[in-house]
C-alpha cells in the first residue's frame, strides 16, 4: 500500500459542501474530507458489492471524559467504527457517508467509552 499526501484547498472544500444536502453543509471538513476518501477509496479497490467496508478514526476522549487519573498524562482515545457494504457506499451520494462519519462520532459517548475501557481490561 502507497501512501500519499492529498491537499484540499478551500475552493475544493467548498466544491464538495455544495453537493451535500443543506442539513449537512454546515459539517465539519474532516467529516467531508474523510467521506469523500473513504469513497474514493472504496471505488479505487473495486471490492465486491456487498463487501463491507468501514470508516474507522482516532478520536480522543479527553473532552468527553472528566475521570482521568490526576497525573495521568498517557494516551486517551478510542476508534470509533462505521460500517457499511461497498455498494451503500458507492452508489449513496456523498451525504450519505458524511451522515455515517457522524454517527461514528456520536457513538462516543461515555457509556461507550466505559464499555471500550472494560474490553481492554477484560482482554489485558
Amino acid at each position: 500500500m502507497a501512501h500519499r499526501f492529498i491537499f484540499f484547498s478551500p475552493l475544493q472544500i467548498t466544491a464538495l459542501r455544495q453537493t451535500l444536502p443543506i442539513h449537512l453543509r454546515h459539517c465539519s471538513s474532516f467529516e467531508l474530507i474523510a467521506a469523500y476518501v473513504w469513497c474514493l477509496r472504496t471505488i479505487a479497490l473495486q471490492l465486491s458489492p456487498k463487501e463491507e467496508v468501514r470508516f474507522l478514526c482516532i478520536m480522543n476522549l479527553r473532552s468527553k471524559i472528566n475521570s482521568l487519573s490526576l497525573g495521568y498524562y498517557g494516551n486517551a482515545f478510542v476508534f470509533p467504527t462505521q460500517l457499511t457494504t461497498a455498494t451503500m457506499l458507492c452508489r449513496n451520494p456523498l451525504g450519505y457517508a458524511v451522515e455515517l462519519i457522524r454517527k461514528a462520532k456520536a457513538k462516543m459517548t461515555k457509556e461507550y467509552i466505559r464499555s471500550v475501557v472494560d474490553f481492554i481490561v477484560i482482554r489485558g
